[in-house]
């Protein structure tokens, strides 16, 4: 496949891997615009998602991964080329039916759709103890919005969303991909249905017409980027060296003081109203055990940009002016942590090209 670069025999793979969090997604896109901004500095001119050979999210970070990829709804069919599974056949990058922009405004002006406030907020976060806390009309309409009825396969360049099968009990991988890809609003969907907050969804299989159960992506696995790693090498099985951007939403980290973890009992442990502390500590150990194993794999670097211990308490689903506010300094605040991260992985970038 020739879009701008060799791809299957490409001996330096770069991926781009997106936690999930809710309205927190604000933040990986503020990372992402900065990243942008500093390839535009080093004359990389070219759209984002043509910077990465695979990417991949979760839950909300699922969303930000297909608006990177997904193309202009009237796009050119590419049905001939033998080389489908890898990135699109087209003769130059092309813009992206979205820019950063373009989603970011989408979290600013479209959350409180998904996340409704209002004086019914105490009554839902009691109701959510259960059922889910919120309708997924909202959300559905909005993810049809966006994607309408584009395939995965019509992704720009190839791209991998986390989900779990409830009936298999098993996480599930949509991929651009795959021989029989499901629609890019089916992803979308199954990635964001976060257990007490969305309902499941229901899809059928494009390969045997059965149906499936699926719930958030975060379950599987908040931060995909292990799933990504073992995905890219399939990809590009002559690879040598894979270079991971993976972007938290600053909410990986979990604590809990002496004195209050001894007299947790169960409902404390899984109530929504105190973040669901037992999701927490599951969540910040599957990050220390991804970072752990990326870190020591040889042939991989690893490059992870996240937001601070104590900035855990960000809701994922208050859609408030103020807590959207809130999200955007700390998404700031972490820019400004890892301007350092941000410039290297961009020389990291332009030198490995050059040599491709």
């Amino acid at each position: 496949m020739k879009l701008f670069t060799k791809f299957r025999r490409r001996r330096d793979v770069t991926i781009l891997s997106i936690d999930g969090g809710g309205v927190r997604g604000i933040i990986p896109i503020t990372v992402l615009l900065a990243l942008q901004q500093e390839m535009e500095l080093q004359d990389i001119k070219l759209p984002l998602y043509a910077c990465f050979d695979l990417i991949a999210g979760s839950s909300t970070g699922g969303l930000v991964a297909l608006g990177l990829a997904a193309p202009n709804a009237n796009l050119p069919k590419d049905d001939a080329s033998p080389d489908r599974p890898k990135q699109r056949n087209l003769p130059a990058p092309i813009l992206p039916a979205m820019t950063l922009e373009s989603i970011l405004h989408i979290y600013e002006a479209r959350s409180g759709d998904i996340f409704p406030q209002g004086p019914l907020k105490d009554l839902r976060a009691l109701a959510q103890l259960f059922t889910e806390k919120y309708q997924e009309d909202s959300l559905e309409n909005l993810i049809y919005e966006i994607f309408g009825d584009l395939s995965m396969a019509d992704a720009l360049t190839p791209a991998m969303i986390t989900s779990y099968e409830c009936l298999s009990g098993e996480p599930f991988l949509f991929t651009s991909y795959a021989d029989h890809p499901y629609r890019m609003r089916e992803a979308a969907r199954a990635t964001t249905a976060a257990p007490t907050y969305f309902s499941p969804t229901v899809i059928r299989s494009p390969e045997d017409g059965t149906n499936r159960c699926f719930i958030d992506g975060g379950v599987a696995a908040n931060n995909p980027a292990l799933y990504a790693y073992c995905e890219a090498r399939k990809l590009y099985p002559e690879a040598i060296r894979f270079h991971i951007l993976s972007i938290g939403t600053s909410g990986s980290s979990f604590s809990v003081s002496m004195g209050n973890i001894k007299r947790m009992g169960i409902l404390d442990w899984i109530s929504p109203a105190k973040g669901v502390p037992l999701l927490n500590a599951y969540a910040a150990s599957q990050y220390y055990t991804q970072e752990h194993v990326l870190k020591n794999i040889e042939g991989v670097t690893y490059h992870r940009i996240a937001g601070n211990k104590g900035n855990i308490s960000i809701p994922m689903d208050d859609s408030s002016r103020e807590n959207i506010l809130r999200v955007k300094r700390t998404a700031s605040a972490i820019v400004r942590d890892h301007e350092e991260v941000i410039e290297a992985y961009c020389r990291l970038y332009l030198a490995n090209r050059r040599h491709a």
